[in-house]
């Protein structure tokens, strides 16, 4: 391996590890990324700014009735999407599938279960249609508990919603607990979602590599080094 593939196996080796945007782990990736341009004679430097981010408190999701079909599951909260009250939003039950029009139209005041992430086409489609709140579906229905986790959403401000207190309180289910809840053939639901919203710092990382030949010409590279949930090392596909 050449010297240039022995310090860019070091540098994947390095940031081997979660680091979502505004987090502590990506305030140390960035100081691992300065100090390496800093060794092959660089002189970078940063640009902080100012993100949304959001800290889940609660999240639940439960049925209601009929009853004798009482189901509790584990869940995860959608960040931006809003608070219910404190003891909980309790609201009929539909499954709108992929959020046709035909669903939605009978979708106002419930409580919504959706097989994907919605869009932000489909979220506003949801507030039109008045929907109480979602659930969304996340993974396979063959996933191994043991070794998969249950996704971390987040809705996008500006695309989605409007400001970080959200709109339509959503959260996410495993595959394979809606296939055990769409069996239960609940009639109403209950959800609890409570959480912070709050600003963080990211910050941008700049380096100038002088060429040679056309001084005149400017090349821009560009890259991101947060990562997603649950993602490490070089195959963060973000």
């Amino acid at each position: 391996m050449t010297d240039a593939g022995v310090r860019a196996f070091e540098m994947v080796a390095a940031l081997d590890y979660e680091r979502t945007a505004g987090s502590p782990q990506e305030a140390q990736a960035a100081r691992s990324i300065v100090s390496a341009l800093h060794s092959i004679g660089l002189s970078p430097h940063t640009q902080t700014f100012e993100i949304p981010l959001y800290q889940i408190t609660r999240a639940s999701f439960s049925v209601t009735s009929p009853a004798s079909n009482a189901l509790f599951f584990g869940v995860t909260g959608y960040g931006h999407s809003g608070n219910t009250p404190p003891e909980g939003l309790e609201a009929p039950f539909i499954y709108i599938e992929n959020g046709e029009d035909s669903l939605l139209a009978q979708a106002s005041g419930c409580i919504a279960l959706l097989n994907i992430h919605p869009t932000p086409t489909l979220y506003h489609k949801m507030e039109a249609a008045n929907v109480a709140g979602f659930v969304s579906i996340s993974g396979a229905i063959d996933d191994d508990r043991r070794s998969t986790d249950l996704e971390r959403r987040g809705l996008r401000i500006g695309r989605h919603v409007t400001s970080a207190e959200g709109g339509i309180p959503g959260l996410c289910i495993r595959a394979e607990d809606a296939a055990r809840l769409l069996a239960a053939k609940p009639k109403r639901c209950k959800i609890i979602l409570q959480q912070q919203t709050f600003f963080g710092q990211s910050a941008n990382i700049i380096a100038d590599i002088p060429g040679t030949g056309h001084s005149e010409e400017t090349i821009l590279f560009s890259a991101h080094y947060d990562s997603v949930p649950f993602s490490h090392g070089s195959y963060d596909n973000a």
